[in-house]
């Protein structure tokens, strides 16, 4: 009698399994590597100015900001001498910024047909007296519709905000040095605000402690009152960042689950 049981059929192929994570999980698991590396160490400046100027840190308006500046943009504006380096060194970090995620495969901006282009831009940013802006590869016109696309790209990027909120914050300090050096060119006052920086500490996740004083700081009538500032600030500081890694450590935990025994 013939074998009417149908035969088992055999799978040429597994089915691919659906990735557990979400696009959204990718993203928030990408963000959280790029804060881990920004959280490595501490900082704190103990900074003495005349005055406190609000400021707001608004992304595309310090962009459009940033992205002019060159020889010629500073001498019209009217930029004291002493400071133009500084301002020049803005447009710099902020270019070497963007041409390291058109270098990096893991941006979306990365681009392979550009690597000699990128290595060319290094070479030449390397050396302080070649000109921004002969360099090959150049920063997003923000008047240029044409670049609009990869300019929401580089402003959607954790990493260069970042990098342009911290460039805002030193060109607002610049800022306030070039009004005070305009009206008093020749005074003391004025070359005193190019060194306002008293005391700075640098905290590394491995426990290294690394202090540095400008020299004025010994010369300093409030010596004792802009130390202890320093060291109150240093002990706050350090309470946040001892909050932020535990937290970060909590969200890692939570994205990486440990599997259950079944």
């Amino acid at each position: 009698m013939p074998n009417s049981r149908k035969p088992k059929s055999s799978k040429s192929s597994k089915s691919s399994k659906p990735d557990p994570n979400p696009p959204q999980v990718h993203n928030f698991l990408k963000s959280l590597g790029e804060v881990l590396l920004d959280i490595t160490a501490l900082e704190v400046s103990t900074i003495v100015v005349d005055e406190i100027t609000p400021h707001k840190f608004i992304p595309r308006q310090t962009y459009q900001e940033l992205y002019p500046l060159c020889a010629e943009f500073l001498k019209d504006a009217g930029i004291h001498s002493s400071l133009v380096d500084r301002y020049l060194q803005l447009h710099r970090t902020l270019l070497l910024r963007y041409i390291a995620l058109i270098a990096a495969p893991q941006s979306l901006l990365y681009n392979p047909q550009l690597v000699d282009a990128v290595q060319e831009s290094y070479q030449l940013l390397g050396n302080p007296v070649n000109d921004a802006k002969e360099i090959p590869l150049q920063l997003p016109d923000p008047s240029d519709s044409r670049e609009a696309d990869q300019l929401e790209i580089l402003l959607s990027t954790p990493s260069f905000l970042r990098c342009l909120r911290k460039l805002s914050e030193i060109k607002a300090t610049l800022d306030q040095r070039n009004f005070h050096l305009q009206k008093n060119p020749d005074s003391k006052e004025a070359d005193h605000l190019l060194n306002i920086i008293y005391a700075r500490t640098v905290v590394q996740l491995d426990g290294d402690v690394m202090n540095s004083y400008n020299q004025k700081l010994f010369q300093n009538p409030q010596q004792q009152a802009i130390l202890q500032v320093h060291q109150e600030g240093v002990t706050a500081a350090q309470y946040h960042w001892q909050g932020l890694l535990e937290f970060v450590i909590y969200l890692a935990q939570r994205a990486f689950p440990k599997k259950t025994r079944k």
